[in-house]
């Protein structure tokens, strides 16, 4: 069967799975590699073989460093669509952010990033600037979770066009940077996040097409 063929099957499997037919044949070994469509989390990272106190004290350092490793294997292929729900901590945050300049080079298009696998955990202290927008030229569809969002001075991003946040802390100023910037931005989701008393959405030459704010609990919209 064409390569391509055996991609598609590859799709249809856990990416753990299908890492594991490179062990089948000479044919099978690198294709896992070449999958557009990944989704990842601390399990298949890591491992669900650490005590629980290891866990949560280099749970963090032992994924950003699986998860580098997995995307430099991906260089010169291309990722279409990424998705990480993973436990990030303040620390990894440098570290992190070459694992988005690597996603902005593998052209990903969509992206999906919780910032905690366990739903206990409502606001990890991580902080997403809003600057790595600007590292990933091709990115049309964003989704951030639990974690902080902060504004940067310099962003520009022609290709965004649809935003969801989910139990996201808002910095001041954040939201406005998005739509100062990301000019293309037609969908913004808002959804249990912890904003500034005020908040305004507004731009120059902005084209969003609809938002949606849940709960929409004493605050205040210019």
């Amino acid at each position: 069967m064409p390569d391509d063929i055996l991609i598609s099957i590859l799709e249809r499997v856990d990416l753990l799975y299908a890492t594991r037919t490179c062990v089948l044949s000479k044919r099978w070994r690198n294709l896992h590699r070449f999958l557009p469509n990944v989704s990842l989390n601390c399990y298949l990272l890591v491992g669900p073989h650490c005590p629980e106190t290891y866990r949560f004290m280099n749970y963090p350092f032992l994924m950003i460093n699986s998860l580098d490793r997995f995307l430099r294997l991906r260089s010169g292929s291309k990722i279409r669509s990424f998705r990480l729900t993973c436990c990030l901590k303040e620390p990894l945050t440098e570290r992190f952010e070459r694992c988005i300049y690597f996603l902005g080079r593998l052209g990903v298009e969509e992206l999906s990033l919780n910032c905690c696998c366990d739903r206990s955990w409502t606001y990890t202290k991580f902080y997403f600037s809003c600057q790595l927008l600007s590292e990933m030229p091709l990115l049309k569809d964003f989704k951030l979770g639990f974690c902080y969002l902060q504004p940067s001075l310099r962003i520009q991003s022609n290709s965004l066009q649809s935003l969801s946040l989910e139990y996201v802390t808002l910095c001041p100023g954040a939201i406005e940077c998005v739509l100062s910037n990301c000019l293309r931005l037609d969908c913004l989701k808002i959804n249990y996040c912890k904003c500034p008393s005020k908040l305004s959405i507004c731009g120059p030459d902005l084209k969003l097409k609809s938002v949606y704010l849940s709960p929409p609990t004493g605050l205040s919209l210019e």
